[in-house]
């Protein structure tokens, strides 16, 4: 039963952290969305109690056990009391619970691996679905997260390409240079997307070229060949 009832959940935690139950979005505090991020990023392991009683609390002083236990309690009653196990000094988020972020790790796998034009259109696809739910990641975003979506972005966009969708893939990776203008993987990808459009592709070489060059580094090898294959002088 308690399997039954924890597969029915759906939790979120790429971007602003949410629930569902059977289909239905459950209304969380910010509390709860704090306790809930940490037990779904720690799973399958469980989170100690002092761990949980920091968390809980924000920038505040950390819960005494009676409070956690109540904040547990609010939580497992919103989601299922089978849904958040209790677990010696802790608590664990149930095997069974869907997690974005697990979905996400799949699917940028997936991606990476499709063959051919359509396997990678429907890796793509999948992907993309996933990113959508995670539209855009906040000033006050972990590092982490910041890590996973930019490499979700480029696998998503590198799978475009495969499948012929050069301009979407280009669209995608525009954005994400502007974000973040040292990642060279990005530009590279990018003008990879723009081969059939000589004078952008140039065009953006030199942006490239020059964000690098803000940073105080030189190009790596594969920035380096691809800006020249653009500028003309490969």
């Amino acid at each position: 039963m308690a399997d039954a009832q924890a597969a029915d959940v759906w939790v979120s935690v790429l971007g602003d952290v949410t629930a569902e139950v059977a289909g239905r979005r459950v209304a969380l505090t910010a509390r709860d969305k704090r306790l809930l991020r940490q037990l779904a990023l720690a799973r399958p392991a469980s989170v100690e109690g002092d761990v949980l009683a920091e968390v809980a609390a924000g920038d505040g002083t950390p819960l005494r056990r009676p409070a956690l236990q109540t904040a547990m309690w609010r939580l497992r009653g919103r989601i299922g009391a089978d849904v958040v196990v209790a677990e010696g000094d802790g608590y664990r988020l149930h095997e069974c619970v869907r997690v974005d972020r697990d979905d996400l790790v799949v699917a940028v796998a997936e991606a990476r691996s499709a063959a051919g034009p359509g396997g990678a259109a429907a890796a793509a696809d999948r992907l993309g679905a996933l990113l959508d739910r995670w539209p855009a990641l906040g000033a006050d975003a972990a590092p982490e997260d910041v890590e996973r979506w930019s490499e979700a972005v480029e696998v998503w966009a590198d799978a475009l390409s495969t499948a012929g969708r050069l301009p979407e893939a280009a669209r995608r990776l525009d954005a994400l240079v502007r974000r973040d203008p040292g990642r060279e993987t990005a530009w590279v990808l990018l003008l990879g997307a723009l081969q059939a459009e000589p004078v952008e592709a140039a065009h953006q070489a030199r942006r490239a070229l020059e964000a690098v060059a803000d940073s105080g580094l030189d190009p790596g090898p594969a920035l380096a060949t691809a800006a020249a294959a653009a500028l003309g002088e490969a």
